[in-house]
């Protein structure tokens, strides 16, 4: 799994899985985000429960996770905290790579960087950080990073 600026088993709500509900783990507190000309600042809003983090640990799915360290809609600490969380015995399964100067929406290379966009939840624009030229490089180079990881875990394997 790629896992670009997010962590989508980490979520504001709760999910449900058969006949298991896994409570949310990031509570969505939009009263301690900075409110700007430019929009919603939200990396300051967020009080993580790792006791309720989804233990993807417990497979044996390998982890590609991608973050942008001006990211300003999801701060770059929860992805160590979550690295953190995995077990000793499977950290191995788990990379995080961090790109200095870049924000949230690292998308594939030679994507327009998008340093803010209206997000309907909040009903106002959100702050996704980065500068254009971090940005780029990190689009450039994560591009190259997930198609190695895929080719070294998904050789032969057929991906849908």
């Amino acid at each position: 799994m790629a896992s670009v600026n997010g962590m989508p088993y980490i979520t504001f709500y709760p999910i449900r899985d058969g006949e298991i509900l896994h409570p949310p783990a990031i509570k969505l507190d939009l009263s301690s985000c900075d409110i700007t000309e430019e929009g919603v600042v939200g990396r300051n809003g967020h009080c993580f429960d790792t006791g309720k983090f989804t233990k993807i640990w417990e497979s044996d799915v390998k982890i590609l996770s991608i973050c942008g360290e001006d990211d300003l809609n999801l701060h770059p600490d929860l992805h160590q905290l979550q690295v953190d969380c995995f077990p000793a015995n499977k950290r191995d399964n788990i990379e995080l790579v961090k790109y200095k100067g870049a924000g949230h929406l690292i998308e594939p290379p030679f994507t327009p960087h998008c340093y803010a966009s209206y997000n309907k939840l909040i009903r106002n624009c959100l702050v996704l950080g980065g500068n254009r030229i971090d940005h780029a490089h990190a689009q450039e180079d994560s591009w190259r990073r997930i198609l190695q990881f895929f080719a070294k875990h998904f050789h032969g394997k057929h991906m849908l």
